[in-house]
C-alpha cells in the first residue's frame, strides 16, 4: 500500500511512445504488443513522436542503445505490404496480440490484414526521419531486414 501523500511518477504517453520506437529498432524479435501501442498512440490519441523525446530514449538507459532495425524496415512494410517480410510480421502480431485483443477487434484487423497497424508505424518512423532522426553514431547490430 501507497503510504497517505505519496505520488508515483509514471512516464506521460509521449515518454511511453517514445520507449516503443526504441523497442521497435532495438528487440531481437517483433513484440505485436509494440506494433500495436504504436498504431492506438497514433490512430486513437492523435500522437505524433517526438523526435527530441526518440533521441533522449536512446541514451537515457544503463544499456546502450544497438540498432537491429532501421526505420527503413518499418517503412518498407508499407511500401511491400505483399511481401514475405511484411507476411512474417502480421504473423507475429497476430501470434502475439491475439493473447491480449478480443477475438472481436481482431477479426477486424485481421480481415484488414494488419495494415492499419503496419501503416501507423512505418508513418511514425517516417516522421521520425523527416524530423531529422539520425541514427549513424549508433553501433547496428547485425541488421533484420534493411
Amino acid at each position: 500500500m501507497i503510504p497517505p501523500g505519496r505520488i508515483i511518477n509514471v512516464e506521460t504517453p509521449a515518454e511511453i511512445f517514445s520507449d516503443k520506437v526504441r523497442a521497435l529498432m532495438e528487440r531481437d524479435y517483433l513484440k505485436g504488443r509494440d506494433l500495436y501501442d504504436a498504431w492506438f498512440m497514433t490512430e486513437t490519441l492523435g500522437m505524433t513522436p517526438d523526435v527530441g523525446l526518440v533521441r533522449k530514449k536512446l541514451e537515457m538507459y544503463e544499456h546502450p542503445f544497438v540498432l537491429r532495425r532501421k526505420p527503413e524496415y518499418y517503412m518498407e512494410l508499407v511500401n511491400n505490404p505483399g511481401g514475405d517480410m511484411a507476411a512474417r510480421v502480421r504473423e507475429d502480431i497476430d501470434r502475439d496480440l491475439s493473447r491480449f485483443i478480443h477475438d472481436d477487434a481482431m477479426g477486424v484487423f485481421r480481415k484488414e490484414g494488419f495494415n492499419s497497424i503496419l501503416t501507423a508505424v512505418g508513418n511514425t518512423f517516417k516522421t521520425l526521419l523527416e524530423d531529422g532522426l539520425d541514427l549513424g553514431m549508433y553501433r547496428p547490430a547485425s541488421f533484420k531486414g534493411t
